[in-house]
């Protein structure tokens, strides 16, 4: 069970001389283990607290709620001002709540002096094309050194104005074809079809009283599919058509279409195995027939058809 979360105000007293630290949070527990992991890897912001933590040890020291249910940030610091002041805390380095670490450090014209010498001594050790380089990085724009004329824009393919981002078209024009395309896809599905003598509205009414999905019957109708019409629109038409009889063919590898392929019940031999048909060794195979005829009319090694003994006669 989870602890209830506690806002207000703590103490972090030193058991042997009582001297203690006081501070505010909206988690004071969550503040708590904070502190202790700050103070166990000794890089508390605190240095008195934290000399006094590594002398006497954790066991010496108690951590108490002050007061509680204290919500708001400026309530916090209220109230965390008026316990200072009553308390006179010795490990706050600052006499005010959430004050500076440097302006109350017992080491702070030291520790000043330290960050100061350091960054002379970087800027010191800098070759002269360093020191360049520094200067020139400060310019902005065409002065920069690395300016390679800003952002690379791109024009949108309708209206041809400028975007800055990866799409084909700016907001305007992608909403105007996003809009275009749903009608379009909604004017597909409302048109009068075919299916074997029986008329349907839509391709949608059809799917729902045949239980067919819709991609099935739009791909049957594009494909002139037996019994599959349309009734006030021209079927798509394809690229490719059967060498034979010259019906459309949706599969560019292919030469003929089902009915003019006399190798479809053909026996074929894979890899040793004999087959009845290029579909059997599919079956059995867990593969797709046009992978198999695909193979065969590419002549790989292992994929070939089996002459019949009528075929063998006609070729002798």
């Amino acid at each position: 069970m989870k602890k209830p979360i506690i806002s207000g105000i703590y103490q972090i007293i030193n058991l042997i001389n009582f001297k203690s630290y006081i501070g505010s949070s909206k988690n004071i527990q969550n503040r708590w283990n904070q502190h202790k992991s700050m103070l166990k890897y000794k890089n508390h912001h605190s240095p008195h607290l934290q000399r006094s933590w590594d002398k006497y040890g954790k066991n010496n020291f108690k951590f108490i709620v002050l007061e509680e249910n204290v919500y708001g940030e400026q309530e916090l610091i209220n109230a965390e001002i008026s316990w200072i002041k009553l308390l006179k805390p010795i490990y706050n380095i600052a006499d005010v709540a959430r004050g500076n670490t440097i302006s109350n450090h017992p080491n702070k014209d030291l520790i000043i002096a330290k960050i100061r010498n350091s960054l002379l001594l970087l800027h010191k050790n800098k070759t002269i094309e360093e020191k360049e380089q520094f200067r020139l990085t400060r310019k902005r724009g065409e002065n920069h050194p690395g300016w390679n004329g800003g952002r690379k824009r791109q024009k949108c393919k309708d209206c041809h104005n400028f975007i800055c981002n990866k799409a084909q078209r700016c907001i305007n024009c992608s909403k105007i074809q996003q809009n275009i395309d749903r009608k379009l896809i909604e004017y597909s599905h409302q048109i009068e079809i075919e299916i074997n003598g029986i008329k349907y509205k839509s391709i949608t009414d059809a799917s729902k009283k045949l239980d067919i999905p819709k991609a099935t019957i739009t791909y049957r109708l594009d494909t002139k599919q037996l019994g599959y019409n349309y009734c006030n629109r021209q079927p798509k038409e394809s690229k490719y058509k059967c060498s034979d009889c010259g019906v459309d063919i949706f599969n560019n590898k292919a030469k003929k279409c089902k009915k003019c392929d006399g190798n479809a019940k053909k026996p074929v031999e894979i890899n040793g195995t004999i087959y009845e048909s290029r579909a059997e060794a599919a079956r059995q195979l867990h593969m797709n027939a046009a992978t198999i005829r695909n193979r065969i009319i590419r002549n790989e090694p292992g994929y070939k058809y089996v002459e019949t003994s009528n075929e063998a006669q006609i070729s002798q």
